[in-house]
């Protein structure tokens, strides 16, 4: 389904175009058939991102549109790591693996963890009278990534339900494919730091992840990448720096605002809470938790607004009264973040 994404363009290449019809029947998540259909696609071997291209330009053309800009965001990308030969090994893995990896069952467990010092609780801890705040290093964001595609697999059906209601009953499914083959990705290619595990995500979700879910939640977690860089470690305010950028890049390029019944309400939501934490001096177990918290708040407040971004937008009023899905996907990605974060999850 398609979410935060510019209408500008839609307008005028369907201005001879009825909207597209809401669904008639109830939702069709779980279904053999789905089920069929997505093993299906990831047996053809085909390119996803050209798929992902190919297949919307037929229905909207913002979505090839988007999926055209994060491809030419990806190849800049390349192009700067490949002077940066630790980074280019990591990229060469990524691209190796990433058309083999649709099916992957994510491999089991992912060990992570969130770095303090000793004796100190979730938040920070004093030491000879020096607050040391927490950090999370690579492996606490590995388990990240392991828990979010674990409650993305758990609640496919519920996913696919509210996309019936509102889209094309396909985000539960493209959300289960893309997070699978992320953590897939990451036992592959191994990378060594926070950024690298979160540009490695994002390539994976673009790759993946059909419509215009891939290329916001791919630029995303690569617009997080980009502000964390090389660092090995990732305090509480620094998390906070890349939650904020993930959320900037996500409405560049959906040109979505709060309000527009989109991930975006969920994604603003929870980035303003984990910063109202952090300028008050707490740390990462509870700046997550607050952006989880809110992140749900967010999307509840979905259910009463009108769809006004991507496919749902055609449906006009008949979109109030469900929640968006997109916001319903971000959720459970912030509260994998809180998890870990807690140390709920390692």
């Amino acid at each position: 389904m398609e979410h935060a994404k510019t209408d500008q363009t839609a307008e005028h290449a369907h201005a001879d175009q009825e909207p597209a019809p809401a669904p008639e029947t109830g939702p069709t998540h779980g279904t053999p058939d789905a089920t069929d259909a997505v093993n299906a696609e990831d047996a053809s071997g085909l390119d996803a991102v050209g798929a992902v291209a190919d297949a919307e330009e037929a229905v909207d053309s913002t979505s090839a549109t988007a999926v055209k800009d994060v491809r030419e965001e990806s190849n800049a990308v390349d192009a700067e790591e490949a002077a940066d030969p630790a980074s280019a090994t990591v990229v060469r893995d990524v691209h190796a693996v990433a058309d083999g990896t649709a099916g992957a069952t994510g491999g089991g467990a992912v060990a992570g963890r969130v770095n303090a010092a000793a004796g100190t609780d979730a938040d920070a801890a004093a030491t000879d009278g020096v607050k040391v705040a927490d950090v999370m290093d690579a492996a606490a964001f590995r388990a990240w990534i392991a828990e979010a595609a674990r409650l993305v697999v758990d609640n496919t059906d519920h996913l696919t339900h509210l996309d019936a209601a509102i889209g094309d009953a396909d985000h539960g499914v493209n959300m289960r494919r893309g997070f699978q083959a992320a953590v897939a990705l990451l036992d592959e290619a191994a990378p060594p730091t926070p950024g690298a595990v979160l540009d490695t995500v994002g390539r994976a979700l673009i790759s993946k992840i059909g419509g215009a879910s891939g290329p916001l939640y791919g630029t995303a977690f690569r617009q997080a990448a980009k502000v964390l860089g090389a660092e090995p470690d990732v305090s509480a305010p620094r998390l906070g720096e890349a939650l904020r950028a993930a959320l900037a890049g996500v409405q560049r390029l959906g040109a979505a605002k709060e309000g527009d019944k989109t991930m975006v309400d969920a994604l603003a939501a929870a980035v303003s809470a984990y910063q109202a934490v952090v300028e008050t001096g707490g740390g990462l177990a509870g700046a997550t938790r607050a952006a989880a918290d809110a992140a749900e708040r967010g999307l509840q407040a979905t259910v009463g607004m009108q769809a006004r971004k991507g496919r749902a937008s055609y449906l006009g009023p008949r979109t109030i009264g469900h929640e968006d899905p997109g916001a319903a996907s971000a959720v459970l990605i912030m509260r994998a973040l809180a998890a870990v974060a807690a140390k709920e999850v390692t």
